[in-house]
């Protein structure tokens, strides 16, 4: 099931209120898949509610490993870019050194790595 992949592709192309509905609809369809809720948290975060997008990568977190592994980078990753913009620098590093153990050699590492090399 793909029922996110609207929301993701509505959200880059800043179709703001499209994305948002896909991804609700996405996540009341099954509430056991957190990609779901982990992309409406970034649709949050590039909102500005920052708190909102938090809350809503925590509550993702719960089962993305237990459900798909794939995400887990992308959650540490955008978790700390979050944390970058609220200055908790120490918080960041951690995800962001969380989101490198699962990633390296692939494409999301040098993201990551770039993130971390902005707070210091």
């Amino acid at each position: 099931d793909f029922s996110e992949v609207p929301g993701q592709a509505y959200t880059v192309l800043e179709q703001y209120e499209e994305a948002e509905h896909n991804l609700t609809e996405a996540m009341a369809i099954d509430n056991k898949r957190r990609s779901a809720t982990l992309h409406f948290g970034h649709l949050l975060a590039i909102r500005g509610d920052l708190e909102a997008a938090l809350a809503c990568f925590e509550n993702a977190a719960d089962g993305l490993e237990e459900h798909s592994n794939g995400c887990m980078p992308l959650l540490y990753l955008r978790l700390g870019y979050v944390q970058i913009c609220q200055q908790r620098y120490d918080s960041a590093v951690g995800n962001l050194r969380r989101c490198e153990s699962y990633c390296r050699g692939s494409l999301l590492f040098p993201r990551s790595y770039y993130g971390m090399s902005q707070i210091y």
